[in-house]
């Protein structure tokens, strides 16, 4: 492939330079930019640059050698990888800067560990060695830590947080002459603005970035550009637009040969494909996506397993669907922990096809892990999801105030957000509810809506759904001239959307499907096993939202504890109230069910890091227990009734009994530790 003309002008400069660590930095440009889309060419200028840091000092052999180390993992040669983090250790014991070293090393953990979706781990990492870079990094490693902080706060749902660090990152780089990084922080910062709804926002300013990306030349970057673009047409229902766009961002990731943007490019193009009813074209996205083996590809086997999943919703076979979810959620099953992104999407679906088939006791227990997920984040496009389909469950089992609660909750999620689909959706569904009590002309007045939204946010099945209401009540009403008007008019528009033509092909693409995933779906060891690697997974997150309710209930402790200690002192004869003793009994049974259900999930983990290591204390295996959940230092703090210092107090003296002066990671090893 021809270097693009930023690459060019790079090469030149290097070529010019004189000075080694002039031309090192150079080097670190022209890697950032490969990084991601074209790995061997990125590699190719890490050699050089190896060479080069060879007669140059400490720190910038340990920065060239990072840079190595994330080049070999994206190869998939990480025994590479890690051998160049062995080396870098090995320089920081010896060094002068060993600190600001360490540093830099646990700075590039943290951004792997980021790819794997450790993300509190990520945030707990980069908070250690905040303090350090700010004082002794360079621009470039500022740069990467306030990114990788700014992007692990927005995969919570913490996008506020989350803009504050990308701010500062851009700050840095605003006047530097550092343009990939450049970009790709002004990117993430739109990718944000894409997830908080500010839909204006993302189109302004994607085409101020299209005309710098083109100015120099950089087509991975308007591949992104242009997939994000695609993305934001889809949310508010211009599926046609949404497609010119991803079909022009997948000629740009061809052009730069980056395969991982050519997958996201045909999923998001399978999802517009499915919504303007060319079901065939949008299999035919995902089938290539089925036979991506290499474990790296797991995200991507992901998004085309549920695709297909919802596909097979909108074919009427819901049993297909739930098939598909579990094979979607089973390849999350080599990743790490904190994959709630994830998760609860295939929960929302696999809940809604569990109703579908009137499983109702599977489909509620799916829907409440979405909201358990999400309840308290800022991913109000998922809880509206979820509030909707238990809203769907209430209304099968007539529990309608229920219903009306949930879908009144939603709509005013869906309107703060300013979420089209969810609003239409709630209006459709409180339609429902008010046909279901005869209030009839509550049906018609609501529905108006529906229409005035459509007009500039088109959606099929909305329409269609709100036209059968409306032909239902004005029946009721005795209006049959009007009934009979909206009838035909769902009957237009449901042959439109789904016809028999169109089920034909889609059946046929089907088996295509059958014929890929047959021998996987019929090994009953490997469906045994990616059962048991569900089950374990969901037992965890169960382990930590327990742990995280006893914290609530220390803090009704803690408040009592205030209230008896004033009377105390006043020399007031109290009673123990109620509420606190029944308070003190939740814990106890609390901590009862804590300990069964974790050694359920880690069996014998208690007993063996106690045998392992006798010199722990009580009080040290708890926290070690607590690690194990992953869960972090604050929430430890919390469930304890103790201060955050005492907790880095026990890990500190954890550390030194388990690794005896080794720098190891503690956390890494709890979780790991069978």
């Amino acid at each position: 492939m021809k270097n693009s003309k930023y690459v060019r002008s790079l090469i030149h400069k290097f070529r010019k330079s004189h000075n080694r660590s002039e031309q090192l930095f150079i080097l670190f440009d022209i890697v950032d930019y490969y990084a991601n889309h074209d790995n061997h060419a990125a590699w190719k200028y890490c050699e050089n640059a190896l060479e080069i840091s060879k007669g140059l000092d400490d720190s910038q052999k340990v920065r060239t050698m990072l840079m190595a180390s994330s080049i070999a993992q994206y190869l998939g040669h990480n025994q590479q990888s890690h051998n160049f983090i062995e080396q870098c250790t090995s320089i920081a014991e010896q060094s002068p800067e060993s600190s600001t070293l360490y540093s830099l090393i646990e700075l590039h953990k943290a951004v792997m560990q980021g790819r794997n979706a450790n993300v509190e781990n990520t945030i707990e990492l980069c908070q250690k060695i905040l303090a350090t870079l700010e004082e002794k990094g360079s621009i470039r490693e500022l740069t990467v830590l306030y990114h990788t902080l700014g992007l692990a706060y927005s995969f919570l749902g913490e996008h506020n947080e989350s803009l504050i660090f990308l701010q500062k990152a851009y700050t840095i780089v605003d006047d530097l002459s550092l343009l990939t990084q450049k970009i790709r922080i002004q990117f993430t910062i739109v990718e944000i603005n894409f997830r908080l709804g500010n839909n204006q926002f993302v189109f302004e300013k994607t085409a101020e970035l299209l005309s710098e990306i083109q100015e120099n030349e950089l087509i991975t970057f308007e591949g992104r550009c242009r997939l994000l673009r695609g993305r934001t047409y889809f949310h508010i229902g211009q599926f046609e637009k949404s497609v010119e766009e991803l079909r022009l961002a997948h000629d740009a990731f061809q052009k730069s040969n980056d395969v991982q943007g050519l997958s996201y490019a045909a999923i998001n193009l399978s999802s517009s494909y499915r919504e303007i009813g060319l079901l065939k074209e949008s299999v035919a996205q995902l089938l290539p996506l089925l036979q991506l083996e290499d474990n790296k590809w797991w995200e991507v086997r992901y998004h085309a397993y549920h695709n297909l999943g919802m596909i097979f919703i909108i074919a009427g076979d819901a049993e297909k669907s739930i098939e598909l979810f579990h094979m979607a959620l089973a390849q999350l099953s080599d990743t790490n922990d904190n994959l709630d992104f994830f998760t609860a999407p295939a929960y929302g679906n696999l809940g809604y096809a569990y109703l579908l088939i009137k499983k109702y006791d599977e489909s509620e227990m799916y829907l409440q892990k979405v909201l358990a997920i999400f309840m308290h984040s800022a991913y109000g496009k998922h809880i509206v999801s979820a509030l909707q389909n238990i809203a769907a469950l209430n209304i099968v089992n007539n529990e309608l105030d229920s219903a009306h609660d949930n879908i009144q909750k939603s709509l005013t999620i869906s309107r703060t957000i300013q979420y089209k689909a969810g609003i239409l959706n709630a209006i459709n569904m409180l339609a429902e509810v008010y046909a279901r009590t005869n209030q009839n002309n509550n049906v018609i007045e609501i529905l108006q809506e529906v229409f005035t939204i459509t007009s500039s946010f088109p959606s099929l099945r909305n329409e269609m759904y709100a036209h059968k209401l409306l032909s239902m009540a004005f029946e009721e009403l005795g209006d049959g001239a009007k009934a009979l008007l909206h009838l035909k008019q769902y009957n237009s528009i449901h042959e439109k959307f789904w016809n028999h033509g169109v089920a034909s092909e889609v059946y046929d693409v089907f088996r295509v499907i059958d014929s890929i995933t047959h021998e996987k779906a019929h090994n009953s060891v490997a469906l045994q096993k990616e059962h048991l690697e569900i089950v374990v997974r969901q037992k965890h997150q169960e382990l930590k939202t327990l742990a995280i309710q006893l914290t609530q209930r220390n803090q009704i402790l803690h408040t009592f504890k205030d209230e008896v200690a004033k009377s105390k002192r006043k020399r007031k004869k109290q009673i123990l109230p109620n509420k606190l003793i029944e308070s003190i009994t939740d814990i106890e049974t609390g901590w009862t069910t804590f300990y069964q259900d974790f050694d359920a999930v880690h069996s014998g983990f208690y007993d063996k890091i106690m045998n392992m290591y006798p010199n722990l204390t009580e009080a040290e295996i708890r926290v070690c227990c607590l690690m194990k959940v992953d869960l972090l230092t604050k929430q430890i703090a919390e469930i304890l009734c103790v201060s955050p210092r005492t907790i880095e107090t026990h890990r500190l003296r954890i550390r030194k009994k388990i690794f005896e002066g080794r720098n190891d990671d503690l956390r890494k090893y709890l979780i790991h530790l069978n």
